[in-house]
């Protein structure tokens, strides 16, 4: 008799000991699978909270510091095109900022580019008719979108997009001007290309010092 309950207590802990262990596995089954869900989670939010902390918006050091492709110094005949067509640019967006500038800075500064561009183009002009090289008379198609998209700005919008492009094509003024005092095969450009690359450095380094204050303004 003793034997026959032995037996039965044995055999029953060892069916409640089987059905323990598998409803743990599958509590622990269960509880994995949730752990994993909620690890995913987890692990998505704090990435997408370090990107919205560590994104910062543009600034006006993202701008003057950035490096704009210089077209590459192929010949002097190409190098009198673009030089023109930028001086022309130069001009004519000069006299909007002269304008429409919202503030006197960037309305000064305007005036400067009139100037100190009328005056470049013009020996530019007059040294390529005496070699007879081709000018053009209009601005090419990249200047002129430019043109026409600031043209049709205004107020400090006006003034931080202008500023914003000035640096930038100065810095392609003075990387292509300073390709020309080495590489232009007429020692005239070469000449001309040395006389004026300090003066677009002087605006390169007038454009970013207004650039740094009008960029960020609303």
């Amino acid at each position: 008799m003793k034997k026959i309950v032995y037996c039965s207590l044995m055999a029953f802990a060892v069916c409640f000991g089987s059905s323990c262990e598998n409803k743990g596995g599958g509590d622990n089954y269960s509880t994995s699978t949730e752990k994993v869900g909620s690890g995913e989670e987890l692990n998505t939010e704090p990435a997408d909270n370090a990107n919205v902390q560590t994104e910062a918006p543009l600034d006006s050091t993202q701008i003057t510091t950035g490096n704009p492709p210089i077209p590459t110094y192929t010949s002097d005949a190409d190098f009198v095109a673009t030089a023109a067509s930028g001086g022309m640019m130069e001009v004519e967006l000069g006299k909007v900022a002269a304008q429409k500038g919202a503030s006197a800075e960037v309305k000064k500064f305007g005036q400067h580019m009139v100037d100190d561009h009328s005056k470049a183009n013009t020996e530019l002009k007059q040294l390529a008719a005496k070699k007879k090289w081709n000018v053009p008379a209009k601005m090419n198609a990249e200047n002129q979108a430019t043109y026409d998209r600031l043209s049709k700005m205004s107020g400090k919008d006006f003034d931080r997009d202008y500023m914003a492009e000035m640096v930038k094509d100065h810095t392609v003024d003075v990387g292509l001007f300073e390709q020309a005092t080495q590489k232009a095969k007429d020692a005239d450009l070469k000449a001309f290309a040395s006389k004026t690359t300090p003066t677009f450095r002087m605006h390169l380094d007038m454009a970013r010092e207004i650039n740094a204050k009008t960029y960020n303004q609303k």
